[in-house]
């Protein structure tokens, strides 16, 4: 597991400064070994701003041919296009909204913690960014009521596959609860 993380107060935005250190380190990693992969990033911190070669070690982070689960926090969703099949949970949190990323198979799709939670479900879905007939699992953290007809849109479009769809209510602190599971394969 590798967690690049420029949220905190210790860490904060020392990616924008990086000069080829992270690059380096992960030109030194057996990345076949690699299987989760976190990114967090303050929203207020453009992707475009990063050096190039911040930029180029993370998308090799995300080509890694083991890697399972990739989860973007504050990062761009674009990301997801440079992850191969492996590829088994897609988390977002706060993630901008990119219209370069290509379609990506993924068996769990978790969404949580999104200031624009309807513009993200409603690109999803215009675009088919992730396959979303190959979900079996859904979990989703809606801000609001409202939020509530896009995600009954989106569990449209997962049926074919859907087996669990786990509701969650967003806490002021960012993390999600259980406020509902399901089992789908008995509708």
């Amino acid at each position: 597991m590798i967690m690049i993380d420029e949220t905190g107060p210790v860490g904060a935005q020392w990616l924008s400064d990086d000069n080829g250190r992270l690059e380096r380190a992960v030109d030194k990693l057996k990345l076949q070994n690699l299987e989760s992969l976190t990114i967090k990033r303050p929203t207020s911190s453009p992707w475009a701003t990063l050096p190039q070669s911040a930029k180029s070690a993370i998308i090799k982070l995300c080509g890694a041919p083991g890697l399972v689960h990739l989860g973007l926090h504050g990062a761009p969703m674009q990301l997801v296009k440079y992850c191969r099949s492996s590829l088994e949970v897609f988390d977002l949190w706060e993630c901008s909204i990119d219209p370069l990323v290509q379609p990506a198979h993924t068996p769990l799709l978790r969404i949580a913690n999104l200031n624009h939670f309807r513009r993200v479900i409603s690109w999803i879905l215009a675009n088919d960014t992730i396959k979303l007939h190959g979900v079996e699992t859904l979990k989703i953290a809606p801000h609001n009521l409202e939020d509530y007809d896009q995600v009954t849109a989106l569990v449209r479009r997962c049926s074919p596959s859907l087996e669990t769809l786990n509701l969650y209510a967003t806490a002021s602190n960012s993390e999600y609860h259980p406020c509902a599971s399901r089992d789908t394969s008995r509708f």
